[in-house]
């Protein structure tokens, strides 16, 4: 069971690299996504919650996070 867990944590501590380098992002940003997506938040909020925070431009907000949001899904089925 530990093992599982382990393999999970490594697993998505690799798709934050992935990402931010893809999107030229910082890893903290990607990983921020990311752990937003895993407690249920939605791409909508996720977007607003950035652009008030102020960590993205409006267009970084509006193309890459739902862009993220399909390529984490997709990476949690394999």
């Amino acid at each position: 069971k530990n093992s599982q867990k382990v393999k999970r944590k490594l697993k998505k501590m690799e798709i934050y690299k992935v990402l931010a380098q893809e999107f030229d992002l910082k890893q903290e940003y990607s990983k921020n996504i990311i752990d937003l997506l895993d407690e249920g938040c939605t791409v909508p909020f996720i977007a607003r919650y950035r652009k008030e925070m102020q960590r993205f431009n409006v267009s970084i907000c509006s193309l890459v996070i739902p862009t993220i949001s399909s390529i984490y899904l997709i990476h949690k089925i394999w």
